[in-house]
C-alpha cells in the first residue's frame, strides 16, 4: 500500500512539472517596460541609430613582394652562406657555384680583346692613308666587337657564380645543399618581403558590390593583433568552383606579421543603415529556421520579425530590420537566466519505489560450525531456508554543494536512507525480523518435532503432542532491523539545453563512500549512483528537479556479527512458534558470522537548486 501512495504521488507530481512548463512556453505581451512574466521573459525597447554597417569576412595573410632566388648558370653549389629563414638584403650572396675555368677563359677573352682593338686600330689607320681597304677595316670592327660580347659574357658568368638575393626580405626554405648541380634557370628557393602584406579574401556575389576600391578595412589576427588596410583590388572575374569574387587589402605590416598564411578576419564598411543593439537571449528562430526576435506591436501582441545580424558587442548585438527607422519592443530573457551563477547547494528528497536487494547468505565463522543456510519465518509464519526479506522504501534525502562548468556539473553530495523491513503479512510482526544460521549438527527427536531455532537445555512445546528436551549447542541468531546508510558521494552530470525547450535534461554518475548498518553491524563500503531527469528555471536563482536514480553498494560482506540471542530470550520468541521462552541461563557457544547481502534501490528523487 505504501508503494503506490509513493509511486502514484511521484508520477502525479512529475506531470504537474511537465503541464507547467507547457504552459510557461506559450508566448506572453508585457505592458510596461523591464516587467518581468511569469517565466522571467522581459521587454526591452530600443531604438535605432543610424550605423556604420561591417561586412565580416576571413582572410589569408601573404606577402606583398615575393622573389625566386634563381641560378643564372649551370654548376655546382660549392657553398651555402645564409641558412633558411635568414633576413637578407638585396645583392646579398646567399650560395656560391664552382666557377669551373671561367677565370681563365675570362683572362684568355681579355687577351683576344686587346689583339682585336690593334687589328682594328692597324686596318683604321691603313685605310685613311689610302693603303687599306675599307672591308678590311669592317672586318677587323667586327672581330673587335664579337671579343668585347664574348669578355663580356664571360665577366657575367663569372659573376653569376655568386647566386644573390633579388629584394629584401628573408629567405624561405632553399631547394638545394651542397654538392648538388643545378641548371640555368632553375629555382633554388624563395624570398619574402614582409614590409607590406596583402590580406586575400573571397566574395560572395552579393556582397562585392556593397565593397568599395580603398576603403578602409578592420584586420584582426588570431594572436589579437590589429591592423589597418586598405582595399587595392577587387577583382572583376569570378572562381570558376566557388562563384566568390577575390578582393585584395594592402596593409602595412611595421614588422608585426612575418608568417605567410595565417587567417586574419576583415572588416570591410558597406555603408550606414539604420539598426538596433538588443541583448543576444533576444535571438530567436521561426519554425521555418529563420533567425529573428520577437516584438511587441502596437496592439500588443508578440510578432516574429526576422533580421540581420551587423555587428557583435560583449554587451549585445546590432540588428537590421525591416521596421521603417521606427523603434521597437523586443522580449529578451534576463540575463541570469540563462548565466546562471557557478555554485549552487541543493536538496532532495529521494522516493525508493524498488528494492534490488537480494537474498541473505552467510556462514559462521567457526571452523567446524558449518551452516546449511540463513532460515526465518515465512508471511505464513513457518519455518524455511532461504531467508530473502521484504523491505519497504524507507526515507532518503541528500544536500549538495556543486560547481557548474557550461553543459557539465561537478557536486559533492551527502545522502542518508533508511530501509525497513516489510512485516504487514505477519499477525505478530517482531517474528518477521528474526533470522538464523542452522547448523549442520543441530539434533531434535522426531522429525515432525524439527525445530531449527533452539539454544541450551530446554523443554519446549512444538504443536500438540509433541514436546523435545534436547541439549545442544546453540544456533546462531540474529535481529533485522533493516539498512541504513549514511554516504558521501561525487557526482558528475551532463545537461542537454535544447533550443525552445522549458526544461533541461540532464543524466549524472556519482561514486563515494558509504556507511552501512545491518544486522546490529556497521561498516563502511564502496558506493555508486546514476540519475537521469530534468532541470526547470523557476527565477533567476532557482531551479527545480526531478528524475529517476539507482544507488548501490559495492562489496556487501557483514562480518564479524555477533549472535543477538539476549534479544531472543527478552522478548521471548523461539522461532519454531512455540509458547515456551527460551533459558534466559543459556549462554551461546558460538564465535560471530558473515553475511552477505546483495542491496539496491531505484526511485523517483526532486528537489530545489540554488545558485549563488
Amino acid at each position: 500500500m505504501r508503494n503506490k501512495v509513493i509511486i502514484i504521488s511521484s508520477i502525479a507530481f512529475i506531470l504537474l512539472f511537465f503541464i507547467s512548463s507547457a504552459f510557461l512556453k506559450k508566448d506572453q505581451a508585457v505592458h510596461s517596460d523591464n516587467a518581468t512574466s511569469s517565466f522571467s521573459v522581459k521587454t526591452q525597447e530600443c531604438a535605432p541609430q543610424n550605423r556604420t554597417i561591417y561586412l565580416n569576412f576571413s582572410g589569408t595573410v601573404n606577402p606583398l613582394h615575393r622573389a625566386s632566388l634563381v641560378s643564372k648558370i649551370s654548376g655546382k653549389i660549392i657553398a651555402i652562406y645564409l641558412p633558411d629563414g635568414e633576413k637578407v638584403k638585396r645583392d646579398d650572396v646567399v650560395l656560391k657555384i664552382e666557377d669551373y675555368d671561367r677565370i681563365e677563359q675570362a683572362q684568355k677573352a681579355k687577351a683576344l680583346l686587346k689583339q682585336r682593338e690593334i687589328e682594328y686600330d692597324s686596318s683604321h689607320k691603313l685605310n685613311k692613308t689610302g693603303y687599306g681597304a675599307q672591308i678590311q677595316v669592317e672586318a677587323a670592327f667586327t672581330a673587335l666587337q664579337s671579343a668585347k660580347a664574348d669578355l663580356k659574357r664571360l665577366e657575367l658568368d663569372l659573376e653569376n657564380t655568386a647566386v644573390k638575393s633579388p629584394i629584401d626580405g628573408y629567405i624561405d626554405k632553399i631547394n638545394a645543399n651542397e654538392g648538388d648541380f643545378v641548371n640555368a634557370g632553375q629555382k633554388i628557393a624563395d624570398v619574402v618581403d614582409f614590409d607590406q602584406i596583402l590580406v586575400v579574401l573571397y566574395v560572395s556575389e552579393n556582397e562585392v558590390n556593397k565593397i568599395e576600391l580603398g576603403s578602409t578595412a578592420q584586420i584582426s589576427l588570431l594572436d589579437g593583433k590589429e591592423l589597418a588596410g586598405e582595399v587595392s583590388f577587387i577583382s572583376k572575374i569570378a572562381e570558376p568552383k566557388t562563384g566568390s569574387y577575390r578582393v585584395e587589402v594592402k596593409v602595412i605590416n611595421n614588422k608585426m606579421i612575418s608568417l605567410q598564411g595565417l587567417t586574419a578576419n576583415v572588416r570591410l564598411p558597406s555603408g550606414e543603415r539604420f539598426a538596433y543593439k538588443v541583448p543576444s537571449s533576444a535571438l530567436s528562430l521561426s519554425d521555418e529556421g529563420a533567425l529573428g526576435i520577437k516584438i511587441v506591436d502596437d496592439n500588443n501582441y508578440v510578432i516574429f520579425v526576422p533580421i540581420e545580424i551587423v555587428d557583435h558587442e560583449s554587451d549585445g548585438v546590432w540588428i537590421v530590420a525591416n521596421n521603417e527607422g521606427k523603434p521597437i519592443k523586443c522580449l529578451s530573457y534576463d540575463d541570469k537566466i540563462n548565466n546562471l551563477e557557478n555554485v549552487y547547494i541543493k536538496a532532495n528528497y529521494f522516493g525508493a519505489f524498488f528494492n534490488a536487494i537480494g537474498s541473505l547468505e552467510g556462514k559462521e565463522d567457526a571452523g567446524d560450525n558449518i551452516t546449511e543456510g540463513v532460515f526465518s519465518f515465512n508471511k505464513k509464519e513457518r519455518i524455511e531456508a532461504g531467508y530473502s526479506p521484504k523491505y519497504v522504501p524507507g526515507f532518503a534525502g541528500s544536500a549538495a554543494i556543486g560547481y557548474l562548468f557550461k553543459n557539465m556539473r561537478v557536486e559533492f553530495e551527502g545522502l542518508y536512507s533508511q530501509t525497513n523491513l516489510y512485516d504487514e503479512d505477519y499477525s505478530d510482526k517482531k517474528k518477521a525480523r528474526y533470522i538464523e544460521l542452522r547448523r549442520h549438527n543441530d539434533a531434535s527427536t522426531g522429525a515432525e518435532c524439527n525445530s531449527p531455532w533452539r539454544s541450551g537445555k530446554v523443554d519446549i512445546h512444538i504443536q500438540e503432542n509433541c514436546s523435545v528436551e534436547a541439549e545442544f549447542r546453540a544456533a546462531f541468531k540474529m535481529k533485522n532491523e533493516g539498512f541504513n546508510n549514511l554516504a558521501g558521494m561525487v557526482n558528475v552530470y551532463r545537461d542537454f539545453n535544447i533550443a525552445k525547450m522549458p526544461f533541461t535534461p540532464y543524466v549524472g554518475i556519482g561514486a563515494g563512500v558509504t556507511r552501512v548498518k545491518f544486522l546490529g553491524k556497521t561498516r563502511y563500503a564502496l558506493a555508486y549512483q546514476a540519475k537521469l531527469g530534468i532541470n526547470h528555471q523557476l527565477t533567476a536563482q532557482t531551479q527545480a528537479f526531478a528524475g529517476l536514480r539507482y544507488f548501490g553498494i559495492l562489496d556487501n560482506q557483514f562480518k564479524d556479527i555477533v549472535p543477538g540471542i539476549k534479544i531472543l530470550a527478552g522478548e521471548g520468541y523461539i522461532p519454531a512458534g512455540g509458547g515456551s521462552k527460551v533459558d534466559e541461563t543459556a549462554r551461546v557457544e558460538s564465535t560471530t558470522a558473515t553475511i552477505t547481502n546483495r542491496f539496491g534501490i531505484y526511485g523517483l528523487e526532486f528537489g530545489l537548486v540554488y545558485h549563488f
